[in-house]
């Protein structure tokens, strides 16, 4: 079993395209190739911690199907756009709701104060949080 950390994979998001510069030639074909590099990655009883921004104005039926296409046991850290269709969806093994940094008002997933266990002593590959999903979104190995 292995522990991924990753965030950002922004399904469903038309913006990420530009934005984050993920050269597909449309959303579906990102969502379709995060899966399939998710997957390609992630066995079936490794770990994710999904550090927030999973899904960006999608359903809550639509989530589910994401979750349920998606190797691995998946924990949800929420982000500051993840709404309450990826928040309530089924197929999240545990959701934490972060408090807000002492620093900052927002609740984002970078600005809080996350503490998990010492993964490195269960041999977990440790990433930072945005670190995983160009692996993930773009099939290169870490």
């Amino acid at each position: 079993m292995a522990i991924f950390f990753t965030s950002d994979t922004h399904f469903g998001h038309g913006g990420a395209l530009g934005l984050y510069q993920r050269s597909f030639p449309s959303v579906v074909a990102m969502n379709e190739a995060i899966v399939e590099r998710w997957n390609a990655t992630v066995g079936p009883d490794d770990e994710v911690w999904h550090l927030g921004d999973f899904a960006i104005r999608q359903s809550q039926t639509v989530v589910e199907q994401l979750l349920g296409r998606l190797n691995g046991r998946k924990h949800l850290v929420t982000g500051n756009n993840d709404a309450a269709a990826t928040i309530e969806a089924s197929g999240w093994q545990s959701v934490q709701l972060p408090e807000p940094s002492r620093n900052r008002q927002r609740r984002d997933s970078v600005e809080v104060e996350f503490r998990v266990p010492d993964v490195a002593a269960v041999g977990a590959r440790q990433y930072h949080p945005a670190a995983l999903a160009p692996y993930i979104g773009t099939g290169a190995k870490p």
